[in-house]
């Protein structure tokens, strides 16, 4: 094989006479079936293997024997277009390229890497093990996409404009998936375009351009083109469902506030930001007053509802910024951001989570809390403690232990009120 260029043909006898027409003058052998040819694929040692879809014989691990025993032979299919998609699927065992049918001369030319001439570019075998570089750059790019998921979908999408320009080899590549755009490189002559559609939906497009080709290589293009939709299709599904599982795993079920997984990773992230830009962070810790009562005297189906509500009202008090979260059973925990600008020395407690107190007191104690019905056996109230960054504590558990001894001396000075952190602060009246 090191010195002249040969051809395995596999499959009947139309495939056997298009061969000869596009490489009239070639080294050919043919045989009309797979097992056979997986046998001369190591006799023969053939440059070029040109095998039908259609030939008798188990197609894939066909293919993936003669790619263990030729492993810098230049496999090519000969598909018609009902068995595109088995085609499709061999490419990871082993085909380099495929045809569909019916076959032109300058296609198959192009497929085989076979001149006009009669001359091929034999394949290196000292290099057959290892990817061009342009293949090792989409294989790197791919993996970036991957890290994305369930991310940022406009860092998603990005990410596929970049995979799509190093995977096609084009000059540029522009995106449109789900109302969001992204594009990389730069224009080219050849225009390729293909929708992106899910469950008969139009969810995109994607359009890449290269720079001019030949006629064959186009058509091979727009092949790669098909199957490229068919990865970010898979992809964005995947992604979709990490990004649904995420929301899962950081979501309270029963009111739909974030958890406490995601309260602690967002206070942790939030207080190293703080430190680092001086800035200030305060922490609302609270429970309903008695809330065991609500569960004894109406049933577990009237606290679940009444937790529903108090979470409600929290969200209507609460700023876009601020993170609410139900920190368990009947426990409630708010972050608040306060300023962007740098702290300044001497500063007090933020006024914008004391107002917000005043504000959630009021509002509880002028909401119909309908879902208790007449029989409720007390007014709703709450209890809870503030306690703020850097006065209070510089890490969650420090803030923590200070607002929860706050939320304790809250209950002692008779509930229903919402107490600052610090031993040497008065207990206003919630009146106050």
């Amino acid at each position: 094989m090191a010195g002249t260029p040969s051809v395995l043909i596999v499959g009947d006898e139309h495939l056997r006479n298009a061969v000869r027409r596009a490489l009239p003058g070639a080294a050919a052998e043919h045989c009309p079936d797979l097992l056979t040819a997986v046998l001369l694929t190591g006799r023969l040692g053939a440059s070029h293997v040109i095998l039908s879809a259609e030939a008798p014989g188990d197609f894939v691990p066909a293919v993936a024997a003669m790619r263990r025993i030729a492993p810098a032979a230049r496999i090519v299919a000969a598909s018609p277009p009902r068995l595109e998609p088995l085609v499709r699927s061999a490419r990871m065992h082993g085909i380099d390229d495929y045809v569909i049918s019916p076959i032109g001369e300058n296609e198959l030319r192009h497929a085989l890497q076979w001149t006009r001439d009669g001359n091929a570019a034999l394949p290196d075998p000292a290099g057959a093990a290892a990817h061009p570089s342009g293949e090792c750059e989409s294989w790197d790019q791919l993996a970036e996409v991957l890290r994305r998921f369930g991310g940022s979908s406009v860092d998603l999408v990005e990410g596929w404009a970049q995979w799509l320009c190093s995977a096609s080899g084009a000059a540029g590549a522009m995106i449109e998936l789900d109302g969001r755009t992204a594009r990389s490189g730069e224009s080219g002559a050849v225009r390729i375009e293909r929708p992106i559609l899910r469950d008969a939906d139009i969810a995109g497009r994607i359009l890449i351009e290269f720079r001019p080709m030949n006629e064959a290589a186009q058509r091979a293009a727009e092949r790669l083109a098909d199957r490229l939709v068919g990865v970010i299709l898979a992809g964005s599904a995947a992604h979709e469902d990490l990004a649904a599982w995420r929301r899962l795993a950081l979501t309270d079920d029963l009111t739909g506030l974030h958890n406490r997984r995601y309260f602690e990773r967002e206070l942790d992230a939030l207080l190293a930001s703080a430190i680092t830009r001086r800035q200030r962070a305060t922490l609302l810790l609270f429970d309903i007053d008695d809330f065991k009562r609500y569960n004894d005297a109406l049933g577990h189906d009237a606290g679940d509802s009444l937790l529903r509500e108090i979470a409600m009202l929290l969200k209507r008090c609460s700023r876009r910024e601020d993170i609410v979260c139900r920190f368990g059973g009947d426990e409630f925990a708010v972050v608040f951001r306060d300023a962007p600008e740098p702290r300044i020395v001497g500063s007090g407690h933020p006024t914008e989570a004391q107002a917000l107190h005043d504000r959630f007191l009021r509002a509880i104690a002028e909401h119909d809390f309908q879902c208790l019905g007449p029989g409720a056996p007390a007014t709703v109230t709450v209890s809870g403690g503030l306690a703020g960054f850097p006065w209070d504590g510089l890490t969650r558990v420090e803030l923590l232990r200070a607002a929860d001894s706050a939320l304790l001396r809250a209950k002692a000075a008779g509930r229903n009120r919402i107490l600052l952190a610090g031993p040497d602060l008065a207990d206003p009246d919630p009146a106050g």
